[in-house]
């Protein structure tokens, strides 16, 4: 071999060798970038408790065996809860991923029917994509047939023949946890929105974000029930017999300096994670569906405020610290998700049929 074939071969070597290395390196720095969960010590106990609800295989919605309900189910319809194959809490899919999974979830009955719209254009404005599951809840036939026609709406009955009585009581709020479990079962990434939300920009951009929290994210209007920050914290209007429902003591709760989160029940993300179902979705839905437990005896609006008033206990009990005044993602989420309670903007709201 010449010497100049053999410097021509040296330098074809180096640069395999160069290229080979620069790799490397930039798959550990992915790799390294990947969110991952702080441990806590009870995080483990809490996902092995969680397997046992099979949350991810089952075929069909917890049944409503208590005292107060029969022990009928509801069984979806062929087809569902068959990609909900995830747990973030053992592997975090990609964004990509996680995003396509995503469906936006909302519920509506006839007076809610004007406002539901901008909130529906918004979706369609910033992630014209995505579709929409609306649960109807008592629209007359002209405005179902008008949602019908929205463009990437799909309208799907509840089963209130599934559940017990109270859930048709739409005032008790109980059909919203159901309603949160069945999607995020189904699809594995859900966003739930009242129909008085709106939207700025993509949710994908608070999917990395509420991966630091176990895939779930919301508003958070304060965190100590003895301060009033934004709003009158959800203290004020919780009956106080729910306390005991759920296990909490309601004066230790008063009492806790920044560890009592306000959620915001209306704007939620939700990532399939078996620490989420164990903490906030399967204990609101068993609340959800005893009467007495989601609507203690003379609860009523607007001094309770049903699933809201549990969510806010729930994280205080079983994610005490993951959410502090110094230590939440408000900001981030408040530049996608903001409320607005009018109509302002339903002419802009898309039909496809």
């Amino acid at each position: 071999m010449s010497s100049k074939s053999f410097l021509s071969y040296s330098f074809r070597l180096g640069c395999a060798w160069f290229v080979t290395v620069a790799s490397i390196s930039l798959s550990i720095s992915y790799l390294n970038s990947i969110p991952r969960y702080e441990s806590k010590p009870q995080d483990r106990k809490l996902v092995e408790k969680a397997e046992k609800f099979e949350v991810y295989n089952r075929r069909e919605c917890a049944p409503c065996s208590t005292a107060e309900s029969d022990t009928r189910h509801h069984y979806p319809h062929l087809g569902e809860f068959q990609n909900a194959q995830i747990d973030i809490e053992r592997w975090i899919p990609p964004v990509d991923e996680l995003y396509d999974r995503l469906r936006i979830i909302t519920a509506i009955s006839q007076n809610h029917y004007g406002e539901v719209m901008p909130w529906i254009a918004t979706i369609q404005e910033f992630m014209p994509e995505k579709t929409i599951i609306l649960y109807n809840m008592g629209l007359n036939t002209t405005s179902l047939q008008n949602v019908k026609n929205l463009c990437n709406v799909q309208v799907r009955e509840f089963p209130f023949s599934s559940y017990p009585k109270h859930v048709k009581n739409l005032h008790t709020y109980a059909w919203k946890p159901i309603i949160i479990d069945i999607t995020l079962r189904e699809f594995g990434a859900i966003f739930w929105g009242d129909s008085s939300i709106r939207l700025k920009a993509s949710l994908r951009n608070l999917i990395p974000i509420s991966l630091k929290h176990h895939g779930y994210m919301t508003h958070f209007h304060g965190f100590d029930p003895k301060i009033k920050e934004e709003i009158q914290h959800q203290y004020y209007f919780t009956h106080p017999q729910l306390y005991a429902n759920l296990g909490v003591n309601r004066t230790e709760y008063f009492q806790s300096e920044n560890l009592a989160p306000h959620a915001a029940a209306n704007r939620q993300l939700y990532l399939n994670s078996s620490y989420v179902h164990e903490t906030i979705v399967q204990p609101m839905l068993q609340c959800a569906l005893r009467y007495r437990c989601i609507s203690p005896r003379g609860a009523k609006l607007p001094k309770h405020r049903f699933d809201a008033s549990v969510l806010a206990i729930l994280i205080y009990k079983n994610l005490k610290g993951e959410w502090t005044r110094t230590n939440n993602d408000n900001r981030a989420f408040d530049e996608v998700v903001y409320l607005r309670k009018n109509t302002v903007g339903n002419e802009k709201v898309q039909t496809c049929l």
